[in-house]
């Protein structure tokens, strides 16, 4: 005996309302997928910052930086970092961590300048990690006998202002040009954090200037490693060849110290 077979009726409108809701569910969740909920700093004015939550999109925005999307959370601070209700610094050292300051604000001023303009994410990134080394700095100043004024809202020395405005230029003349004026950034810090440890010898400003130094190191070999996908080269201009060749390939350095 023959069975009956029945035809499948299909209403082509509802098939199609259907596969549409189908497919844009599916694209949704894939772009949520890429949206993460994150600590960023944010300037408050009169240069003071806060952290604010926000969501984001955690997609590289770059092929070259596919792998180097994320800051080690050992490079992300915070004034708990560094508890201490008061700290007395002797001439030296206030002019030490005046530079070192700088230093901080300068990175993140010229990374947030290039991110704007260039729209690479591992300058977004980094720029964030330096603004929480430049506010562990800042929570060290404000318990400190340091009571002079800075130049300007951003710098304590004139020399910073006038350094921040060579090398946002020399940014400007192509992405390569910035990711090298991120390395030279990156090792002017560690060569300035060797020069002021050398001048102290109190352990919470010592503890401030060595993880400082391993953030540099970290970001050093950052950058690198995305100027090399764009096929060039780095000539270091403070630190020996060696100490930058020693740096590079060394691992990335992935605990507080």
């Amino acid at each position: 005996m023959k069975k009956k077979t029945h035809p499948i009726k299909i209403n082509p409108s509802k098939f199609l309302l259907g596969a549409v809701f189908t497919i844009g569910t599916i694209a949704v969740c894939l772009t949520l997928s890429e949206i993460i909920l994150k600590e960023i700093y944010v300037e408050n004015g009169s240069g003071s910052y806060k952290v604010v939550k926000e969501y984001v999109n955690n997609t590289p925005k770059n092929k070259f930086e596919s792998d180097l999307s994320v800051v080690s959370p050992s490079d992300i601070w915070d004034s708990n970092d560094f508890m201490i209700d008061s700290i007395t610094l002797n001439e030296l050292e206030i002019d030490d961590i005046k530079k070192i300051s700088d230093d901080e604000m300068l990175a993140y001023k010229t990374y947030k300048y290039i991110c704007d303009k260039y729209d690479i994410n591992i300058f977004n990134n980094i720029a964030q990690s330096e603004l929480t080394h430049y506010n562990a700095v800042s929570s060290i100043i404000t318990k400190s006998n340091l009571t002079d004024e800075k130049y300007n809202e951003m710098f304590y020395l004139e020399e910073s202002q006038s350094l921040y405005d060579e090398l946002t230029k020399k940014a400007d003349m192509s992405v390569t040009d910035a990711l090298k004026v991120a390395l030279e950034i990156e090792e002017l810090d560690i060569k300035d954090t060797e020069t002021v440890k050398g001048n102290s010898s109190n352990p919470e400003l010592l503890s401030l200037y060595n993880n400082l130094q391993k953030g540099s190191r970290n970001h050093l070999r950052s950058f690198n490693k995305v100027l090399s996908r764009y096929g060039e080269s780095y000539t270091p201009k403070h630190l020996s060849q060696d100490e930058f060749d020693a740096i590079i390939i060394a691992p990335m350095e992935l605990k507080k110290l």
